[in-house]
């Protein structure tokens, strides 16, 4: 199979393993039973599948829609883009809100938004929009890019305002972002009122999970044409440390791995094409981003949460200097 067709193949694979099922039932039953006005957060690492799991609610939820009007929008997903040199716009996020509801021409006599507006039209347009769409949910991907504000006070005040969109239109506001996200939501008491916490976390080195872990890297085995001493699953303490148990992580990498199998002209995947696309620095930002969510479910006892597994994720290889795949570009092989 050429590389390309191997690469496709490994973003296609939708694996329906351990983690990601428990999160998608308790989000899928929190989202499906919300009261009007509540805010769900679902937080994880970097690549641990949330999108993945964006994108199934949506579909699902629209598929569930019994509401027959044409006018009707039941749901609309929208990625918290940073603007403005690196930082959050609210009135940003509104043009794209009501972008996706497809603005109607009239609503009791308005006239359609436009982009030089002020803020606070454009957020009585929004509120509008909604009531006449009927719509229900709002997604919001990356949401920890709502945090990206010039001081804390102000990342809790735009929380504060989409709890008081919920309010005033009745949407179930579903936030999917990382851990750091807990730590503004939970310094709002007004938020905390209508706060659902669900974790998606990653795979870690307990019996249990490291099975389960054992049971995504066959699967990957199967769909690769790797060479005999590099099955996935005799390397798995390696696998494991470069991937920290994300399974996005891992199939980005393993497609890392394909495109040098092809630059070196080879038809075998090895271990050597997978550690020369993988430096300790790459994934040490994701590493200390499980650190806190382990620290944030501790501190404030999310349940089902972080456990030993995290523990087991954050602790090096004993008497190890360096990682396995801690290595300098110079000396990662070249092309053949």
């Amino acid at each position: 199979m050429e590389a390309q067709a191997l690469v496709d193949q490994v973003r296609a694979l939708k694996l329906e393993h351990r983690n990601f099922k428990t999160a998608y039932r308790r989000l899928y039953a929190q989202s499906a039973l919300a009261s009007p006005g509540q805010v769900i957060a679902v937080v994880g690492p970097t690549r641990v599948g949330k999108t993945t799991l964006s994108r199934r609610l949506s579909a699902e939820l629209v598929k569930e829609r019994t509401d027959k009007d044409e006018r009707t929008i039941p749901l609309i997903r929208i990625e918290a883009a940073t603007t403005n040199q690196g930082k959050f716009s609210t009135k940003h996020f509104t043009l794209r809100a009501l972008e996706e509801l497809r603005d109607p021409v009239n609503i009791e006599g308005w006239s359609p938004f436009r982009r030089s507006q002020s803020e606070t039209h454009l957020r009585l347009q929004l509120e509008r929009c909604i009531q006449y769409r009927k719509t229900r949910f709002l997604l919001i991907d990356e949401a920890h890019h709502l945090l990206r504000t010039p001081s804390q006070t102000r990342a809790g005040e735009i929380l504060d305002t989409l709890k008081c969109l919920g309010n005033s239109t009745g949407l179930v506001i579903i936030l999917f972002g990382g851990y750091e996200l807990l730590q503004t939501c939970f310094s709002s008491a007004h938020l905390n009122g209508r706060l659902t916490v669900i974790d998606f976390p990653p795979y870690g080195l307990e019996p249990g999970s490291a099975s389960e872990f054992d049971r995504i890297l066959a699967t990957f085995e199967e769909m690769l044409p790797l060479e005999r001493s590099a099955a996935l699953r005799e390397h798995r303490q390696l696998i494991f440390e470069g991937s920290l148990g994300c399974i996005g992580l891992l199939a980005g990498w393993i497609a890392s791995g394909i495109a040098e199998m092809a630059a070196q002209g080879e038809v075998r995947l090895t271990i050597s094409h997978l550690l020369a696309t993988r430096l300790v620095e790459q994934i040490r930002p994701i590493r200390d981003e499980i650190a806190l969510g382990r620290h944030l479910s501790s501190q404030w006892g999310i349940a089902g949460s972080h456990d030993a597994q995290h523990e087991e994720a954050q602790a090096p290889p004993r008497n190890a200097a360096r990682r396995p795949f801690e290595r300098k570009p110079k000396r990662d092989p070249g092309p053949h």
